[in-house]
């Protein structure tokens, strides 16, 4: 027995923050004013490999759990009891990209970004995330994603967040049974080894998070 395909992924993922200051600075007497403020810090994992090996590969797809750590830090005013006019109601993460597909070394050979899916838990603090999601896949930015986490799905007053105590784990799953019904819809044959649709090649994209506070006040940049 031979294997039909070889595959060789490899991800680099990017950080990039959406964040949108307050009206109201919380303490106009510092230079700069300190305003409530939104900040996403990638501790370890900036890059996500997949390398399709063997048959089980191939059968069941590659897992690789808890690859990225995100560290959460958000300066909410009204929590910390300077200004109440001045508030963040909650927070989202979202993940994307740019691209449009994974385009393998011969830009003839692509799959579908929906390949791709990534989960949030909760790595340490962050005790009012009630918003964990399921598995979501990777899709081109458009303003549509479903949040990875959020922080408070209901609203309310958050508290201040720092990045070494505040953090989310993410886990990646591809050529694992996708959840989501984009590849379904495509469709595309799972698992892998038995979609003739699969070229063997080298592919590549990258990834983005994006942080996105809620505002009491004023109005957030839309995602």
């Amino acid at each position: 027995m031979y294997l039909k395909y070889f595959l060789f992924f490899i991800l680099f993922i990017e950080l990039q923050l959406s964040a949108v200051s307050q009206c109201n600075p919380c303490n106009l007497a510092t230079v700069p004013p300190d305003y409530n403020s939104a900040r996403i810090s990638m501790i370890s994992g900036g890059s996500l490999e997949f390398n399709f090996l063997n048959l089980t590969h191939y059968q069941t797809g590659i897992t690789k759990a808890n690859n990225t750590v995100i560290g959460i830090n958000i300066c909410n005013c009204a929590s910390s009891g300077i200004d109440a006019n001045s508030n963040i109601t909650g927070w989202d993460l979202y993940m994307d990209t740019d691209d449009t597909e994974f385009v393998g070394s011969n830009p003839a050979n692509t799959l579908p970004l929906c390949f791709l899916e990534a989960e949030a838990t909760v790595r340490s603090g962050l005790a009012g995330v009630n918003g964990v999601n399921t598995r979501q896949p990777l899709v081109t930015y458009d303003g549509t994603a479903t949040a990875l986490a959020s922080d408070p799905i209901g609203g309310g007053t958050i508290t201040d967040l720092t990045w070494n105590a505040d953090q989310l784990n993410i886990t990646y799953y591809l050529g694992v049974l996708p959840t989501n019904a984009i590849c379904a819809a495509i469709p595309r044959t799972f698992p892998i080894i038995n979609d003739g649709a699969v070229v063997p090649d080298y592919y590549s994209a990258s990834i983005s998070f994006t942080l996105v506070p809620r505002c009491g006040v004023c109005v957030d940049v839309p995602y």
